[in-house]
C-alpha cells in the first residue's frame, strides 16, 4: 500500500521524489537488506520541517471555505481535496457559464471565500490569500478588471485586461475604485457564506486536517449538508440564480 507514501510525499517535485528513493535504498543496502516502504517513509519524514496543528488548521480551513462556496454558488464540481504540505489543493471542475455578472459574482465570492473563512472563522487572513500573482485575490482582482473593462465602461469599446493591474489602474480613470468596489462587494458575501455555512466548513477541516485528504463519497456526504436553495438549477449543474438569497451580480 503505497498510499501512506503518496501522502507523505505530497508536494514534492519528481527529482526530490527521486532523491529520497535514493537515500532511502541507500540506507537499506547499507545495512544489507532490500528496500521497504518504512525507509523511505522514515526519509521523507526526515527531510520535510513539521507544519503546526495551528497552520494545519489554517490551510484546511481556507481549503474547507473554497470547496463549500464552490459547491454552494455551483461555479465547480469539487472532485477532492488535499493538503499539500504548507498548502491546500482543491480538485475542481468548472461549471460552464454564460459570463453574466451574476456568474463572475460567483466566482468572485468563490476566489474570496478560502480569505473569508480564514477571517471569519480564526480571525484574521493570512498572506497565502493574497501576495503573488497567482492568489486568490490577484485572481480575483483580474477577473473584476475583465469584467470592468469587458463591459466597456458604459459604452462599446473594447479594453483588454491583460496588462499589470497597477498600468491598467493608471491608465483608465476610475477603474481601480470600480474593481475594488466589486471586490469589497463580493467578499463580503463571502462572509456572509462562511457564516451560513460554519458548521460544514469546520467539519470538513477538521477531517482534513486528520487524513489530509478528503474525496469520493465522504466529500460528498459533507457537502450534501450545505443548504443550496436554487431557484430551477438542475441537481448536476450550475444554477443561474436565487442561490442562498443573494443577488450575485
Amino acid at each position: 500500500d503505497l498510499a501512506p507514501a503518496a501522502r507523505a510525499a505530497a508536494g514534492l517535485t519528481q527529482a526530490q521524489l527521486a532523491e529520497r528513493v535514493t537515500a532511502a535504498r541507500r540506507r537499506a543496502r547499507a545495512e544489507g537488506r532490500a528496500m521497504s516502504l518504512d525507509d523511505l517513509l522514515v526519509d521523507l519524514a526526515r527531510r520535510r520541517l513539521p507544519i503546526s496543528p495551528a497552520l494545519r488548521r489554517r490551510i484546511a480551513t481556507y481549503a474547507a471555505g473554497r470547496a463549500v462556496a464552490a459547491h454552494v454558488t455551483r461555479t465547480a464540481r469539487i472532485d477532492a481535496i488535499r493538503l499539500q504540505g504548507s498548502h491546500a489543493e482543491l480538485d475542481l471542475a468548472d461549471w460552464p457559464n454564460a459570463r453574466t455578472a451574476a456568474d463572475i459574482g460567483r466566482n468572485l465570492v468563490t476566489l474570496l471565500a478560502g480569505r473569508a473563512a480564514e477571517e471569519v472563522i480564526l480571525g484574521e487572513a493570512s498572506g497565502r490569500c493574497g501576495g503573488d500573482a497567482d492568489s486568490d485575490l490577484a485572481r480575483a482582482t483580474r477577473l473584476a478588471i475583465e469584467e470592468a473593462l469587458g463591459r466597456g465602461h458604459g459604452t462599446l469599446v473594447w479594453c483588454g485586461a491583460e496588462e499589470d493591474p497597477g498600468t491598467l489602474f493608471a491608465r483608465h480613470k476610475g477603474l481601480r475604485e470600480r474593481v475594488a468596489r466589486r471586490l469589497e462587494a463580493a467578499y463580503a458575501r463571502a462572509c456572509a457564506l462562511v457564516r451560513d455555512h460554519r458548521e460544514v466548513i469546520d467539519l470538513i477541516a477538521a477531517d482534513l486536517v486528520i487524513d489530509g485528504v478528503l474525496e469520493g463519497e465522504a466529500l460528498n456526504e459533507a457537502l450534501a449538508c450545505c443548504h443550496v436553495r436554487d431557484s430551477g438549477a438542475e441537481d448536476d449543474g450550475p444554477g443561474d440564480g436565487g442561490i442562498d438569497g443573494f443577488d450575485w451580480s
